[in-house]
Parts: structure tokens; C-alpha cells; sequence
């Protein structure tokens, strides 16, 4: 007998994971286009998003894709006004990240049938 197990979570859970994964692909998208530096990057997410995405949280997720080798920070450049003295970090798409992003859109092309499915009355 096949023995599967399914892991069902709670609603805010999976909303919560699925938030997160979208705005994972969505800043690799981003970085596939061109180095940014973090602001930019925030502004193109609440852009697509809406202003109920916080910075902090953005930057949060540069730093754990940073430290999961998807992307990678090419330098800090000029200081720009609005940082305050600081330098901007830019940062770039790794060969990870490419791939990653390669995957996910595979996967979220053959879930697009599924989510339309889904979706009707």
C-alpha cells in the first residue's frame, strides 16, 4: 500500500508561505532584468503588490536570498541622498537565482490551467 502523507496547514499559514514565495519570484524577476540596488527593488514590489508590502520586509528577503546564493551584492556605490550617508548596495541575479527563477516560472506555467480551474464558479 502506497503511504502518503499530507502535510494540511492552516489557512493563514499557507497564505503567509505563498506571500512569501511570490515575493521571492518576484524580486528574482526583477534582478533577472538588471542590477538594482534595494530601494528600487522595494518600489517595483509595491508597484506589482500594493503598499501593504513593507520595506523592512522586502530587505529581509534580500538579505535571505542573499544568503542563500540566489543573489548577490556587486558593490556599494556612490551615496545617494536619500540614504542618509550611506552606500546603496546593488545587487545581482546569481546562477542560482536564474535557475530558480527557470523553475518556478515552469512550475507556475502548469499551475496557471489549474488556478483558472480553480477559480470558476
Amino acid at each position: 500500500m502506497l503511504d502518503i502523507y499530507i502535510d494540511i496547514m492552516d489557512f493563514p499559514t499557507w497564505r503567509q508561505k505563498w506571500q512569501n514565495s511570490i515575493l521571492m519570484t518576484i524580486i528574482l524577476k526583477r534582478l533577472s532584468e538588471s542590477q538594482t540596488y534595494g530601494r528600487e527593488v522595494v518600489e517595483y514590489t509595491q508597484q506589482l503588490l500594493g503598499s501593504e508590502i513593507k520595506i523592512p520586509t522586502v530587505y529581509s528577503m534580500l538579505k535571505r536570498l542573499n544568503e542563500g546564493d540566489y543573489i548577490e551584492t556587486i558593490g556599494e556605490k556612490s551615496k545617494a541622498p536619500e540614504t542618509r550617508g550611506t552606500r546603496r548596495k546593488y545587487y545581482e541575479l546569481t546562477s542560482s537565482g536564474k535557475q530558480y527563477l527557470t523553475d518556478v516560472r515552469q512550475v507556475l506555467g502548469k499551475s496557471m490551467e489549474i488556478i483558472e480551474m480553480v477559480m470558476k464558479e
